[in-house]
């Protein structure tokens, strides 16, 4: 079943890694009706771009394909990954010969034959499947990252929800999303406002939200995510951002976030016309859902949030 949080994976990591190589959403595998997540060639020469990028640049250096999983992925999806990872090694192989018998008609060197990568991007893995399939950790790399079966089959694995929470995984995490999404939006808030990861994942975010948004109803998770990526394009601090998203009602949220951008209040001010009920004692709160949906929309385009 289709989920906004594919799209969101997706967009984040063939922006992110647009600038350091060729890269394709949706990759159609050779000879096969099966296609990948992402696939990245990368490019010898953008390495520094690549180095912006924290664990997601790391596991792109050379040519793989990504799967993600939003979720705890099982035996089956475990094996369609394989089997989509053997496809395309196969055909890529194909392809080198092809090219390096015209290297050698011409009198040229052929070009050396890279074994592509697969990298499994999961928020879980299960422990028994892990013994299973006797995965293993590598010096140098962080907790989280583990590989499997050497140079036979070239798969890596990143559980998400162990790695270390810091800058270096932040787009690992955004990308595979489910219940880690909220933390790295946590995250990215606290980055400043030319981190190039906010100019990465921002824009998502609110095609995100808006999605989100359009849907009748809503998770309590997907709630505090529209919460939570409202006020954060509202350039709001983290810390007034924990107070907004404690807000149950959409409407209430809205109205606090918009006061705060145009009155500029600290936190500690903020707390207080929330402890003070503000909202409840403005007269706009009594108005039907349409009319203050209306002023907070006018706010956000430069109107003051007031009575009506």
């Amino acid at each position: 079943m289709h989920h906004p949080y594919d799209d969101l994976a997706k967009k984040i990591g063939s922006r992110a890694l647009a600038a350091s190589g060729a890269t394709t959403v949706e990759h159609t595998i050779p000879r096969s009706t099966q296609r990948a997540d992402i696939r990245h060639d990368p490019d010898p020469a953008r390495e520094a771009e690549r180095a912006l990028l924290g664990l997601l640049g790391r596991i792109v250096r050379s040519l793989c394909l990504l799967e993600i999983y939003g979720h705890m992925p099982h035996g089956a999806e475990w094996r369609a990954c394989l089997g989509k990872h053997f496809a395309h090694w196969e055909a890529w192989a194909r392809r080198v010969r092809a090219e390096n018998r015209k290297q050698r008609a011409k009198g040229q060197e052929p070009e050396p034959f890279i074994e592509p990568m697969l990298w499994i991007l999961a928020v879980a893995f299960s422990k028994p499947m892990r013994r299973k399939l006797d995965v293993k950790t590598r010096p140098g790399w962080p907790k989280g990252v583990y590989f499997h079966g050497r140079d036979v089959y070239r798969v890596g694995i990143v559980v998400a929800n162990e790695l270390p929470r810091d800058r270096s995984t932040l787009l690992v995490r955004f990308m595979v999303a489910g219940p880690l999404l909220k933390d790295a939006i946590e995250d990215l808030a606290e980055l400043p406002a030319n981190a190039i990861e906010r100019g990465l994942v921002e824009g998502d975010l609110v095609d995100l939200e808006r999605t989100l948004g359009a849907k009748p109803s809503r998770t309590p998770q997907e709630e505090e995510i529209v919460a939570m990526v409202t006020a954060l394009r509202s350039d709001l601090s983290w810390t007034h951002l924990r107070e907004i998203i404690a807000i149950d009602d959409p409407l209430k949220r809205g109205f606090y976030v918009e006061l705060c951008r145009h009155e500029g209040w600290s936190t500690r001010a903020l707390q207080e016309k929330i402890a003070g009920m503000l909202y409840e004692r403005t007269a706009i709160s009594k108005r039907p859902a349409a009319v203050v949906k209306q002023a907070i929309v006018d706010a956000t385009n430069g109107a003051v949030v007031g009575d009506r």
